[in-house]
């Protein structure tokens, strides 16, 4: 089993807070069955935000801490991002500076704020299509104005874009409205991965 979504990197972000946690954090995995996590720190456009070389130094640490534990270190880490979707992320992406999931690859796991989509977002989400990009959209079903109006999330959809649900949301850890808004997905089939978004073991 994948995990494309987790905050498994140590200090990075507002994840894990130090190596043990996060070595915890793998074992709880292995022991559900997980045999890849793709570590995604938050990242946003603007400088001051953790970049490809900074991801990339903590994943290394953490998978030489985790190869010397026996249940650790049967998960593959993968590099990976979560990126707040503006309109400057394309440039930053195409810069190096944001990694797309593997590395490598073309895939991209973006989210929006809480409370609202910004009118920037089909503009956005299309000028990564077009740049080869696969946007995937974490979490919509925590996103107020998307739990409200599934025909949004619809179009974005059509637009090219995945959608990622929460586990936590099925099981009713984010409240009623965000496990409404994903069983509710799911029944939809405009769910195509469930991962843990895990901050902690």
């Amino acid at each position: 089993m994948i995990d494309i979504h987790s905050h498994v990197i140590p200090k990075i972000d507002d994840g894990s807070s130090d190596m043990s946690e996060s070595i915890e954090m793998l074992r709880a995995a292995a022991r559900a069955g997980v045999d890849l996590i793709v570590a995604t720190p938050h990242c946003f456009s603007y400088p001051r935000s953790p970049r490809t070389s900074h991801i990339t130094r903590g994943l290394d640490e953490l998978a030489k801490a985790a190869a010397s534990d026996d249940e650790a270190s049967q998960v593959e880490l993968v590099i990976g991002a979560e990126i707040m979707l503006d309109p400057g992320v394309k440039e930053v992406l195409d810069g190096g500076g944001i990694p797309p999931i593997g590395g490598s690859g073309v895939h991209i796991l973006v989210e929006l704020p809480m409370l609202s989509v910004p009118k920037y977002t089909e503009k956005a989400l299309f000028e990564l299509k077009v740049g080869g990009y696969v946007p995937i959209i974490a979490h919509p079903e925590r996103n107020y104005e998307l739990s409200q109006d599934p025909d949004m999330l619809r179009r974005l959809i059509k637009m090219g874009a995945l959608v990622q649900v929460d586990a936590g949301s099925i099981a009713g850890v984010y409240g009623a409205m965000a496990e409404k808004s994903a069983l509710k997905m799911l029944r939809s089939r405009m769910c195509h991965f469930v991962a843990s978004d895990a901050y902690n073991p």
